[in-house]
């Protein structure tokens, strides 16, 4: 099955990262609370990996997020040179902020 992109006929992206959350175990609400803006979300798609994380992936900004258990680590391809972060905390906020820095 072929992913389907982000677009506004989908739920706000603040209900997506809230659904990401949730899927987090254990679930803490309190890690549910960060608004985003329909932008956030432009331009990733979201697949399910076998060994039970989320990726997403951003082709335009060459860039990818793997949403682990209790953190989660990305890279983005800028000019060539490859840079990111592995074990980030997992909570709404550290997540949209790495997306829009990510994108920035």
């Amino acid at each position: 099955m072929k992913p389907v992109p982000y677009t506004q006929t989908y739920p706000k992206p603040a209900l997506c990262i809230s659904t990401i959350c949730k899927i987090s175990e254990p679930y803490d609400p309190s890690i549910d609370t960060e608004p985003s803006n329909d932008s956030d979300l432009n331009g990733w798609v979201i697949f399910p990996e076998r060994n039970g994380t989320l990726f997403m992936q951003n082709e335009q900004h060459d860039a990818g997020i793997n949403i682990g258990y209790k953190d989660f680590s990305y890279y983005v391809n800028k000019d060539g040179k490859v840079s990111g972060e592995n074990g980030i905390k997992f909570t709404a906020k550290s997540l949209i902020d790495t997306i829009r820095k990510i994108c920035a």
